[in-house]
């Protein structure tokens, strides 16, 4: 052990101004993440644009110093010559082996640790998401150093490594599309649609390379084109596995494998009951029909939230004549109808009353849902309106929904559900500003401007008066999430939901904030916005006029975070699927 530390010792001064600058620009990458969430940045999206572009150079130079770090540690003790120390003053290939990738772990990983720790503990990271971001910091660490330890284990010196890194890369970036090019079907998937498929793809990869490293240092007798040879074979193995396991992972995602029910007794009082259906298209006979079938949901508690599951199917039944099944797919979904109750939200927000209808308003809007109703009766016809419920979206061939309309069928479904338990994160006033972290979720909102008090011109029958408000969000994301979860607005047991909240007027929104992060740091998303914020308006003879001429100044947005209590699968059957009268 001594003498592995000793080797760390000189590793770490022999290289300890090359760590100096890595760290710092390290350490600049952060600034620009600090910057961003604190508020520089937030006003002006060219800034903001210009900080991202910083943060991606710095991402880029940062690997680049952990390639050469890498391979100047390898480089230290030479494998590959007669002028290593080694020959002179023998030490085992295992002990030499032994002291790098100590040397690696306390020069190139734990250093790295402690100074991107400030910056999960800003973004409200616990010991268990720290613990995961520094696994994750370990794996791309390692995923940027073993190629670098590869080449440098088998070249002599730095610039045959350089030369030799060069040739890697291209082959690395060339390989995959030759290989795609030669196959009739897609080889190399897309890995954000699959982590567990990437894991296993660069876990393949990075197991025939280790061995050829562990290899050379316990043989040191590796020419370096049977090194590379053998990594090129792991590679192609690699994308081997890779296209079965994708194949397998597409049959098994088909199959519905991966739901199972979870403490389904916590909702044995919730059930659905079709209530209506609508279409959209049809105006030909072949036409393609979206048909949209709503089903109430009956039995949910009041402090719980409901949200979709992952497939499911709905089947409708004549006699005599085949059945219609469909399954969830690309074009068919299943929508939760949450927005127009959120009981689960109001309740976590100290039980908040609904606002009381305006009688004017509510004439006026009938008046015009007739009107366009009147317009295209056949086209579009709206479904009845269900407090929370579930729409299943599904499109069908215009004979098929013929044949539903002329004889009503028998209909069953299956939809996949949870229950979830919303909690208040936080709340601040709309103007407040400040950085506000919970649960490894953070958000700021800038100062408020109305930009468009009256509402657009154009927008006589529903203005909107709209004021806009800057916002920065972050989200812990770490590689391995299987979740699709890249925004405020998508439920899961680890997110959390911005919500406008005026607690005199009743009045309350789910914020979504629709652009995808736009800058990834250390594990943490950063996405920056703009708030829309509708004041309520109401009908008054021929004009919109506010309905609280105050009401900003008593609104919050409060961050609201959801815990799965309970999954399960709700039949839903009916004797006659026809639209209500």
């Amino acid at each position: 052990m001594k003498l592995v530390l000793a080797i760390v010792r000189k590793d770490f001064w022999r290289l300890r101004w090359m760590l100096a600058v890595w760290l710092a620009v390290a350490a600049l990458r952060l600034g620009v993440g600090f910057s961003i969430i604190f508020g520089v940045g937030t006003d002006g999206q060219a800034l903001a644009r210009w900080l991202q572009d910083i943060a991606n150079g710095l991402m880029v130079l940062g690997l680049v110093f952990t390639w050469m770090l890498t391979a100047l540690l390898v480089q230290e003790d030479l494998l590959v010559g007669s002028t290593q120390f080694w020959v002179t003053r023998p030490i085992s290939g295992a002990r030499l082996l032994g002291a790098k990738v100590a040397g690696w772990l306390l020069l190139l990983w734990l250093p790295a640790v402690v100074l991107t720790l400030p910056w999960w503990l800003t973004c409200g990271f616990g010991p268990w998401e720290i613990a995961l971001a520094a696994l994750e910091l370990l794996l791309w660490q390692a995923a940027a150093s073993l190629p670098a330890v590869l080449v440098a284990v088998v070249t002599n010196n730095l610039s045959r490594f350089v030369v030799w890194s060069f040739a890697a890369i291209f082959a690395a970036a060339l390989l995959p599309g030759v290989l795609m090019k030669l196959s009739d079907d897609r080889i190399i998937y897309n890995f954000s649609d699959s982590p567990s498929l990437a894991v296993i793809y660069w876990t393949t990869a990075g197991f025939f390379t280790a061995w050829v490293v562990v290899r050379q240092y316990l043989r040191r007798d590796m020419p370096q084109p049977r090194a590379i040879g053998w990594a090129v074979g792991g590679l192609l193995l690699a994308l081997m596995v890779g296209r079965v396991v994708g194949g397998l992972q597409g049959w098994a995602r088909y199959a519905g494998a991966q739901w199972s029910d979870w403490h389904a007794e916590r909702a044995s009082g919730v059930s659905l009951v079709l209530q209506d259906y609508y279409f959209e298209g049809g105006k030909k006979s072949l036409d393609v029909v979206r048909l949209h079938s709503v089903l109430e949901l009956r039995g949910l508690p009041d402090d719980l939230a409901l949200d979709t599951g992952d497939g499911g199917k709905q089947t409708w039944r004549w006699p005599g004549l085949p059945d219609v099944t469909r399954g969830v797919s690309h074009a068919a979904r299943w929508w939760a109808n949450i927005g127009d109750d959120e009981r689960g939200v109001r309740s976590a927000l100290g039980r908040i009353a609904r606002p009381k209808p305006d009688e004017e308003t509510v004439r006026y809007e009938a008046q015009r849902r007739a009107e366009r109703f009147a317009k295209a009766p056949q086209i579009f016809r709206r479904a009845k309106q269900v407090a929370v419920g579930v729409e299943i979206s599904e499109e069908l061939l215009g004979p098929t929904f013929t044949r539903i309309k002329q004889t009503p069928p028998a209909y069953e479904a299956s939809v996949r559900l949870r229950l979830m338990r919303p909690e208040l994160w936080a709340e601040v006033p709309l103007q407040a500003g400040g950085w506000h972290s919970h649960a490894a979720h953070g958000f700021r909102v800038g100062a408020l401007s109305k930009i468009d008090p009256d509402g657009p011109a154009d927008a006589k029958h529903y203005p909107n008066r709209t004021c806009y408000a800057p916002f920065v969000a972050t989200l812990a994301e770490f590689f391995w999430d299987t979740q699709p979860m890249r925004s405020w607005s998508a439920f899961d047991w680890n997110s959390a939901g911005l919500f406008i909240v005026n607690r005199v007027g009743g009045d309350m929104w789910r914020q979504h904030v629709r652009s995808g992060p736009a800058l990834t740091i250390s594990s943490v998303s950063i996405q920056r916005s703009t708030m829309q914020v509708w004041q309520p308006t109401m009908r008054r003879g021929d004009a919109w006029v506010p309905r609280d001429p105050n009401w900003l100044a008593g609104t919050t947005v409060a961050m609201v975070g959801f815990r799965e209590e309970a999954r399960f699968t709700a039949v839903v059957k009916a004797e006659r699927y026809e639209p209500a009268k």
